[in-house]
């Protein structure tokens, strides 16, 4: 659907409209705010606080010549109202610190999975009793990490 025609439908207050909004610019938005948040979490409840706003000034929203653009500042903004509110609260500075060694860990016990995985399957088992051994190697890579082992064990 045209863009300019989506934002008109948003602004005569069609829902079916915004939710295509919604869905089709929320994953970037996401991944940007991520990168200056650090925290899923916290890019989640931005996205959810710019888009709530976009909806309640809807009738404004025609106006906008570059959605994407308006997106990425409204959230930059709201970003770092929250980042400025974080650096004068202690509880809330622990907590983002805790978040952001989480995301750390679990990127790299993704990034680990990945390639072990990528090496299990490099084998490339030639019958179907060897295949299913592969098999249950990734499976037990996925189960250790699920359960927090240490990826050293991995």
């Amino acid at each position: 659907m045209d863009e300019i025609l989506v934002l008109k439908e948003i602004a005569a207050g069609n829902e079916a409209a915004f939710k295509l909004l919604f869905e089709e610019r929320r994953n970037k938005l996401f991944n940007y705010l991520v990168r200056i948040t650090k925290s899923r979490e916290i890019a989640e409840e931005i996205i959810v606080d710019v888009f709530l706003k976009l909806w309640i000034g809807r009738e404004l929203i025609q106006e906008i010549r570059n959605i994407d653009g308006f997106l990425h500042k409204v959230a930059y903004y709201k970003a770092l109202d929250f980042l400025k509110i974080a650096g004068r609260n202690a509880n809330l500075q622990k907590l983002i610190s805790r978040e952001i060694q989480m995301t750390k860990e679990k990127e790299a016990d993704h990034r680990l999975l990945e390639d072990h995985g990528a090496a299990i399957f490099a084998e490339q088992p030639s019958d179907g009793e060897e295949r299913e051994h592969a098999d249950r190697r990734l499976q037990t890579l996925h189960e250790e990490n699920a359960l927090g082992f240490p990826r050293q064990r991995l």
